[in-house]
């Protein structure tokens, strides 16, 4: 079972689980295939640090230090652009988010990276009347 934020509306609680909306699902997606010499499929590579040949994606996979040495992601601090450490942002699974309307220059100054599909169970008949 997936995890659910807590929502309050107007003071009604509203467990909601999140689903990426994924583009490739709404628009479709075309590829580009690339063969060698031999007719072999190439693969997309990334070159890491000038020396690491690495399949796409592993990037993502593992963090290295200065000498090349993976690191566990919760060892990582953040920091601003000052170099200064920032607190840690608790998740929006830690704790109840108070939903409110905002204003229309809230919204058209949003800069939207992702966007999500709520699942809710109960009282969504309520949550519907009040937007």
């Amino acid at each position: 079972m997936a995890r659910k934020a807590d929502l309050l509306v107007n003071g009604q609680s509203i467990l909601a689980e999140f689903k990426k909306v994924d583009r490739k699902k709404i628009y479709g997606w075309s590829t580009i295939e690339i063969f060698d010499e031999n007719g072999s499929k190439c693969k997309l590579s990334g070159l890491a640090e000038g020396q690491y040949v690495l399949p796409l994606g592993s990037t993502a996979l593992v963090s290295l230090n200065s000498k090349g040495e993976a690191i566990s992601k919760s060892t990582l601090i953040g920091i601003n652009s000052d170099g200064e450490k920032v607190e840690k942002v608790p998740s929006i699974y830690d704790q109840k988010v108070i939903l409110r309307e905002a204003s229309i220059d809230e919204y058209l100054s949003m800069a939207v990276k992702s966007v999500y599909q709520l699942k809710i169970d109960e009282n969504k008949d309520a949550l519907l009347k009040e937007l």
